[in-house]
């Protein structure tokens, strides 16, 4: 009787060991543990206006370059909501373009002033966020602290 073996890939326990991996590497951060260090003096940051086109492309065409480009820069994006947190710990906005429907940036809420910024939009609405971007993957996408939206 001869045994015919799945290729290791297509095999449940690949999966699941992957998905902790990821989760582990991640770094398991927390909307909680992602805030703005106040602690410091304050200095001038300047925020490079950048459209969530240019981001998409750039992570999809070489993820390694995205990341040495973006990583810690101060950027000021603009898009339409698409998740609103329950928790009130983030958003997501993406392109206003067919072409990245799938992909949206995670803006995480630093304050209660920005919260309140939220309480007013809904989903399908138009922002503007200023802030730095903390994380960037080819599976998260990127990840920004918010600093200010309107």
């Amino acid at each position: 009787m001869e045994k015919n073996n799945k290729p290791f890939y297509k095999k449940a326990w690949f999966w699941i060991i992957i998905i902790i991996l990821i989760m582990m590497f991640n770094g398991g951060e927390s909307a909680n543990q992602l805030s703005i260090d106040t602690n410091g003096p304050v200095a001038e940051v300047t925020y490079e206006p950048i459209a969530i086109e240019k981001l998409f492309d750039d992570l999809n065409t070489n993820p390694a370059k995205a990341e040495n480009l973006y990583q810690d820069n101060y950027i000021e994006i603009t898009g339409k909501i698409n998740t609103i947190d329950s928790d009130g710990n983030y958003i997501s906005i993406e392109s206003s373009s067919d072409k990245y429907w799938l992909e949206s940036i995670m803006c995480y809420i630093q304050n209660q002033d920005q919260l309140n910024v939220i309480f007013d939009k809904a989903k399908g609405d138009k922002v503007t966020i200023k802030g730095q971007i903390v994380e960037i993957g080819e599976i998260v996408g990127y990840t920004i602290k918010i600093h200010s939206i309107q």
